[in-house]
């Protein structure tokens, strides 16, 4: 199971979202036509990828507001070394590909998938758009860069005791050391492009957070997205960890935690 699904991530699986909030299935249809009719401004395919592109040719740091969402008072200085930076590793920008609407966390939001080749290795990121109170349509730079505090490299060596990381979720069968007993316990395999380890992370059984990534894990997509805050215990083996909040459903978070609603 570990192994397909790191397969799948590192063959660059496309992925979209059709989770619920609640214990009752959403009709995306109804939510859908919601927004049709509220004043959300139109985001069509061609202004997106136009958006995408400009957004990931520019330089100047004065201009990132222009295209990205930024959080946790980091600044455009900050952002732009960033952007380089994953540019350098992932490559030059080879195709971009409109998703539509996805729905995470009580939002609606625009998606794109943006691909890159370096070393004719084909990588891909999303680009997940939310709409501003001056009613401009920005990529969240926090979902793209799949940011996770600290690096996600520091959260497989065990450095830091709390973290938040985006990953790609999934059941696993890894029971041991102090979560040996199954009965307590479910546990899940972390994935992310960007490391080669997989980490295993476990919940009390019938917990808000177990509820909360039971309802990501049994909808019909491959390859699952959550934001996670956990928690690495000294007495854990390697690359165990414990999720202590399941805070969104996706790399975009919202206005309160996802397993609030469990």
């Amino acid at each position: 199971m570990i192994v397909a699904v790191v397969k799948q991530i590192r063959s660059k699986v496309l992925i979209t979202e059709s989770s619920s909030i609640s214990d009752k299935p959403i009709d995306l249809n109804l939510i859908f036509e919601d927004v049709k009719n509220s004043d959300l401004p139109d985001l069509e395919s061609e202004q997106a990828i136009k958006i995408v592109t400009q957004a990931l040719e520019n330089r100047d740091p004065s201009r990132i507001r222009d295209f990205f969402i930024l959080e946790n008072g980091d600044s455009p200085e900050e952002a732009m070394e960033d952007l380089i930076r994953i540019s350098d590793a992932d490559g030059e920008m080879s195709r971009i590909e409109w998703l539509g609407l996805g729905f995470s966390n009580g939002s609606t939001f625009v998606q794109v998938m943006v691909y890159t080749t370096i070393d004719a290795d084909e990588k891909a990121r999303i680009a997940q758009f939310a709409a501003g109170s001056d009613g401009k349509w920005r990529i969240n730079l926090d979902a793209y860069l799949r940011k996770c505090v600290p690096p996600i490299e520091e959260v497989v060596l065990g450095k830091s005791v709390t973290s938040l990381v985006r990953v790609f979720v999934a059941e696993d069968s890894f029971y041991n050391g102090m979560y040996y007993d199954e009965t307590e316990w479910r546990v899940y395999a972390l994935a992310s492009p960007d490391i080669t380890d997989v980490l295993y992370a476990y919940v009390k059984r019938e917990s808000s957070q177990d509820k909360a990534l039971r309802s990501i894990i049994d909808n019909e997509e491959i390859v699952h997205r959550a934001t996670l805050n956990i928690i690495k215990h000294p007495n854990s083996g390697p690359r165990q960890f414990e999720i202590s909040r399941v805070i969104a459903e996706n790399w975009i978070v919202g206005a309160k935690d996802f397993d609030e609603s469990f």
